[in-house]
């Protein structure tokens, strides 16, 4: 499920694609309804910090017709997905998970701009999706490293592959787009860019899914 938020609104400073799963508090010992309070806890201290989303009803609508396709077959996961667009110029999009029946994505109006087309930002969301159904916001409340955080993103990466040929969406948009962010990582100063792959590593790990599809 999706659901469009108009009236909040959050942003991180983390860069696209480099270090999208942001952590909570453990709550894998907690229940369901102690997990929703948790994650609305966090979301809403989010919005009082940074707050501003885009109302515009053309980008909204844009964002929710791009998503449904990767959402309607239910694939792996029950959760209800929150999409939430910023008023943002930042190139960013983040997910925010714990073990409750809810989730948020966040995208910026810097990355509305920045992508070139429809099919880049399905491959923006599916990615974001991949680390939500495989519970990777949970398993980084365990410990954090360079290894893990890679292969964190190599396995969201095939995902989302998957995720994008399932809902018919073009699997290369994937690689258009991890060059579209090589080149805006030129220009910037990203913490902790050696725990994560590559451009081309991350390129070489889907591109035989996409072949083989």
């Amino acid at each position: 499920m999706i659901q469009l938020l108009r009236n909040v609104g959050v942003v991180l400073s983390l860069i696209l694609l480099t270090a999208c799963a942001k952590n909570l508090q453990n709550t894998s010992i907690l229940g369901d309804e102690f997990a929703t309070a948790i994650i609305e806890a966090s979301h809403l201290e989010q919005i009082g910090q940074q707050g501003g989303i885009n109302l515009n009803k053309a980008d909204n609508l844009r964002l929710e017709n791009t998503l449904r396709p990767l959402l309607s077959s239910k694939v792996l996961s029950s959760k209800n997905i929150v999409a939430i667009l910023l008023k943002n110029d930042q190139v960013n999009a983040y997910s925010l998970s714990n073990q409750s029946n809810k989730a948020y994505i966040y995208f910026t109006d810097g990355l509305l701009k920045f992508i070139e087309n429809d099919q880049q930002l399905a491959a923006v969301a599916a990615h974001e999706l991949a680390h939500i159904y495989l519970s990777h916001h949970l398993q980084r409340l365990q410990g954090s490293s360079a290894k893990f955080n890679r292969v964190q993103e190599f396995e969201a990466d095939k995902l989302s592959i998957k995720l994008l040929i399932k809902a018919g969406y073009n699997g290369n948009a994937a690689i258009k787009l991890l060059r579209l962010v090589e080149r805006l990582q030129t220009n910037l100063v990203i913490v902790n860019k050696q725990d994560y792959p590559t451009i081309e590593q991350r390129i070489a790990n889907i591109t035989p899914l996409i072949t083989a599809n």
